[in-house]
């Protein structure tokens, strides 16, 4: 087996809604769901400026609720 190199190595990302779905899916026939996160996996890229996410209010409010002094301060709704 020949190891892969980062540079080769894509990770598509899932839409939101496909997850929820998939998630109501299987509550609905009373499945087991487990969810699973490796930290920092996306996170290894050089960046030398600022991020700016937007993200659905419920993310928004779960993430907030998570490091409520990190997030509170930066957080702003849209109108």
């Amino acid at each position: 087996m020949v190891p892969l190199k980062h540079r080769d190595v894509t990770l598509p990302t899932v839409s939101l809604v496909a997850i929820m779905m998939s998630c109501d899916i299987d509550a609905k026939k009373e499945q087991l769901v487990v969810v699973n996160n490796i930290p920092g996996d996306l996170l290894d890229q050089d960046m030398d400026t600022d991020v700016h996410m937007l993200l659905e209010q419920t993310i928004a409010q779960m993430i907030i609720k998570l490091e409520p002094r990190l997030y509170r301060s930066i957080s702003r709704k849209q109108k």
